[in-house]
């Protein structure tokens, strides 16, 4: 098998983030980034980026530049966050409006993927975002909900 076309994405904050409302310790989160630092693990999926604001959720639900700054990441270790298709299609300026007020230039940003969760009959409205993050210099994925995963 060839190493450099297998990429390993843990996703234990962004998908744990269900059962404690995506609220964890950050002594926890630097000891995990350090161990899947050390076991050699390229991407971290740290939670979502999101305009959703209702209720109480954590850090990890919004996961702002800001907030993975502020974390003890070693920095080897690539960080990415989830966004959802239907946000940036509902968003009232326009997909391309809503991922530009989420995201900034890699250059200037801690996070290096950014993963697209989409169902299969918005897959084709949330190819614009994908083309955006590219450009800004991200790796992207986008995840369909029929349960497999496309990287470009």
């Amino acid at each position: 098998m060839n190493k450099e076309k297998v990429k390993i994405i843990d996703c234990t904050f962004r998908d744990g983030g269900y059962y404690n409302n995506w609220n964890f310790d950050p002594e926890l989160v630097n000891e995990y980034l350090a161990a899947m630092d050390d076991m050699s693990i390229e991407f971290v999926e740290l939670g979502f980026r999101s305009f959703d604001k209702v209720g109480f959720k954590g850090a990890f639900a919004f996961t702002s530049d800001e907030f993975v700054l502020s974390l003890n990441a070693p920095t080897g270790l690539k960080l990415g966050v989830m966004v959802n298709a239907a946000e940036l299609i509902a968003y009232p300026g326009g997909v391309i409006a809503a991922i530009e007020k989420l995201f900034k230039a890699k250059k200037h940003s801690p996070i290096s993927l950014v993963r697209i969760a989409c169902h299969f009959h918005e897959f084709e409205d949330a190819l614009p975002s994908v083309e955006w993050l590219k450009k800004q210099g991200y790796f992207v994925g986008i995840k369909l909900s029929i349960g497999c995963a496309v990287f470009c």
